[in-house]
């Protein structure tokens, strides 16, 4: 997984100019130079409501296999198998089935949102 902030040090590095400490996301460059190559593991997403649109703020977390959504506001969490589901359609939130994924999804969100 690659995200867009990537594509400012990407840019950059390939450039050959130095990426700023203070840079958010990464080179994509070792990945376009070795397709094997690990990108990121898991992000962290955020949206912040804006007019007309109704869905409340949220945080979330995204990794390979889970989207996992936490709403600022009465809305019930979301999660999202993206292998079985990848066009998040259906919420697998309550299933029991899935309360082991949601263990791991849970700390993984904190860890992110305290960064």
């Amino acid at each position: 997984m690659v995200l867009n902030i990537d594509m400012a040090p990407t840019l950059l590095d390939l450039a050959g100019l130095p990426i700023p400490n203070d840079k958010d996301g990464r080179s994509l460059v070792p990945i376009l130079r070795h397709p094997d190559t690990q990108g990121c593991s898991a992000f962290l997403m955020k949206f912040w409501r804006y007019f007309p649109e109704n869905t409340p703020n949220y945080e979330g977390v995204r990794t390979q296999r889970y989207t996992y959504v936490e709403f600022e506001r009465g809305r019930s969490p979301w999660l999202f198998d993206l292998w079985n589901d990848p066009d998040e359609l259906v919420n697998l939130y309550n299933l029991q089935a899935l309360r082991e994924t949601l263990r791991k999804m849970w700390p993984l969100l904190e860890d992110y949102k305290a960064r």
